[in-house]
């Protein structure tokens, strides 16, 4: 069914400009754009590659094309992506990468440990609850706003074989939740340098779970619906991606994922999906 409805693209999203360019930025680090993009610059310079980050310099980039991330909430709108901004900056130590912020405790030629801050990215599929008053069209439930919240921890990155991985242990900063999550994510180069395929997985406690997915007493309309308390969660996901050419400043780009949701989400009444699939193809302009 997520198929189904990346292919309607007959209504834009709610929001204003100024919000849907932090709803890019927050979609950015864990999806097909950003992620793959680290994997071919190599932001900490592990594999002392040619195309390591400029320190001391603030970089800017772009990208328009056709974009979009499925919405497995019910009668929530899909988020269109048609503009793509990223934005970095990186000293000796110190990191910004978009809404990433992080400081490297300890690196070899091969890994690295950094404390990081991060968004939480569940929150983005409940922007739209931000109106006043929102009911289902099913009057099955009033939904209270759901938060973004905000992550710190530690990340651990690395060269394993032929590819790099990526290990983030994360904990609620913001008291939106006091939640716990994990991301993982494993890159490597196919068919050549243009293509790369990622796989890995984001695991959410069960206070993050039910924050989102969760469905208290209080927000029950009908009396067909019931409430449901969410457990943990296990959501794994596959990336494929291509870049025309990694080395000019301006370049067409593909990226495809597809992230199975886990039964802490799919079993929730407010889920009509048991998958996300996020597209994006365009040209990536950098500054």
């Amino acid at each position: 069914m997520a198929l189904v409805k990346l292919l309607k693209f007959d209504k834009l999203p709610f929001t204003v400009i100024a919000v849907y360019t932090i709803l890019v930025g927050l979609l950015l680090p864990v999806d097909i754009y950003a992620a793959e993009k680290a994997q071919e610059t190599t932001n900490y310079c592990l594999l002392n590659d040619e195309n390591c980050k400029t320190l001391d310099k603030i970089s800017f980039g772009v990208a328009f094309g056709l974009g979009i991330k499925t919405n497995p909430v019910n009668h929530l709108k899909d988020i269109h992506l048609p503009v793509l901004p990223t934005w970095s900056y990186y000293k000796e130590r110190f990191f910004i990468d978009s809404l990433d912020v992080g400081y490297t405790l300890y690196e070899t030629n091969s890994w690295m440990l950094n404390l990081l801050t991060a968004p939480g990215y569940e929150g983005i599929y409940f922007l739209e609850l931000n109106k006043p008053d929102y009911i289902s069209p099913d009057d099955n439930y009033k939904l209270n706003k759901r938060k973004i919240s905000w992550f710190g921890g530690v990340e651990l990155n690395g060269v394993l074989f032929d590819g790099e991985y990526q290990l983030e242990v994360l904990t609620d900063i913001s008291n939106v939740h006091d939640g716990h999550e994990v991301r993982f994510a494993y890159a490597t180069g196919i068919f050549g340098d243009n293509w790369s395929t990622t796989l890995g997985f984001t695991w959410n406690d069960q206070k993050t779970t039910d924050y989102y997915y969760g469905v208290k007493q209080e927000e029950i309309i009908s009396n067909d619906f019931v409430a449901y308390t969410a457990s943990s969660n296990l959501s794994p996901f596959i990336r494929l991606s291509w870049i025309q050419n990694p080395e000019p400043e301006n370049t067409w780009r593909f990226g495809l994922q597809y992230q199975y949701l886990g039964s802490g989400i799919t079993n929730s009444p407010i889920v009509e999906e048991d998958g996300v699939i996020t597209l994006f193809f365009g040209k990536e302009f950098n500054f």
